[in-house]
């Protein structure tokens, strides 16, 4: 039966939701109900890869909510902006752009204006709080990916798989299969 429901899903050359990166679909897509972590160390760019991966899914029709416990509002923002108008964060941040950047810059706010995306600053949350703002958002606009920059570990997990698995009851929790 599992194998039927495989081959049911085959024909596009992906199951899921494939992300821009040709190897990583090689390995994992994006499903429905499913946990997929990114994890390396710190400042190496996990932050920009899932903004890259957002902006993607937006540019695919897909509607996203990003929850954030480092970036407030005003910084997603600027990094989202820089990311889109191809305008530097530096420039952007300190307003040394040109003219013609500064409509580079009004095309991608109103882009951003018009997507299904969502960006909440929870500095601090628990598997309640994403349950909660995934509520709330999918009675606004139903919501196909939850992306969560990042999961801080509680300090009860003794290793990776125990990080991995209180993460996995989390998703469970808001997005059962």
């Amino acid at each position: 039966d599992l194998w039927a429901e495989i081959e049911s899903r085959q024909g596009t050359g992906y199951s899921g939701i494939p992300f821009r990166f040709p190897l990583l679909n090689e390995y994992v897509t994006i499903e429905r109900g499913e946990l997929v972590i990114f994890g390396a160390q710190q400042k190496v760019g996990k932050s920009i890869m899932l903004l890259n991966i957002a902006m993607d899914l937006l540019k695919q029709g897909y509607s996203v909510l990003y929850i954030d416990s480092e970036l407030s509002d005003r910084l997603f923002a600027a990094r989202m902006l820089s990311h889109l108008s191809g305008i530097t964060y530096r420039n952007l941040t300190s307003g040394l752009y040109t003219p013609e950047e500064k409509q580079n810059i009004i095309q991608a706010r109103d882009w951003i204006k018009e997507q299904p995306f969502n960006h909440i600053y929870l500095p601090f949350f628990d598997a309640y709080s994403i349950y909660m703002a995934v509520k709330q958002m999918n009675h606004i606009n139903p919501i196909d990916v939850l992306i969560v920059d990042y999961f801080k570990s509680t300090g009860e997990e003794k290793d990776a798989f125990q990080t991995y698995a209180s993460m996995g009851k989390c998703v469970d929790r808001i997005c059962p299969r």
